[in-house]
């Protein structure tokens, strides 16, 4: 479902591309379905067959769709192919989760923006 509810953005940049990402990602974990998520995500601590279904049937297919637009970057040169894909989406996705899990701070738009443009200052821009 998450997969049909958050088709991937082409902006024409990685910066835009992965930040309207976040956004959608952000709404959709702030969703009813999100609540769903979060329940199946708690039960993966201690159930290692449905945390490895979880990866398999969830998990892979969302990292692969999110190294697509890394690698489209990469491709159009505004992103740095030395950066390793899983510390990306680790670091724009893996706050979301954490904001979903402990409702520390809100799922919004605004919010989920201001965070991909903080993560984006250091992972987008090739150096020199």
């Amino acid at each position: 479902m998450m997969a049909e509810a958050l088709p991937l953005p082409d902006t024409g940049s990685t910066t835009g591309d992965l930040t309207e990402q976040v956004v959608r990602v952000s709404a959709f974990y702030a969703s009813a379905r999100g609540q769903v998520f979060a329940q199946l995500l708690a039960a993966c601590v201690e159930d290692q067959t449905g945390a490895a279904y979880f990866r398999e049937y969830f998990l892979n297919g969302r990292r692969a769709a999110i190294t697509q637009l890394w690698q489209r970057g990469v491709a159009r040169d505004d992103a740095d192919a030395d950066i390793a894909i899983d510390d990306v989406i680790d670091i724009l996705f893996g706050p979301l989760i954490f904001r979903r899990m402990t409702g520390h701070y809100a799922l919004t738009e605004e919010h989920a923006r201001r965070l991909a443009e903080t993560a984006l200052r250091g992972l987008a821009p090739k150096p020199g």
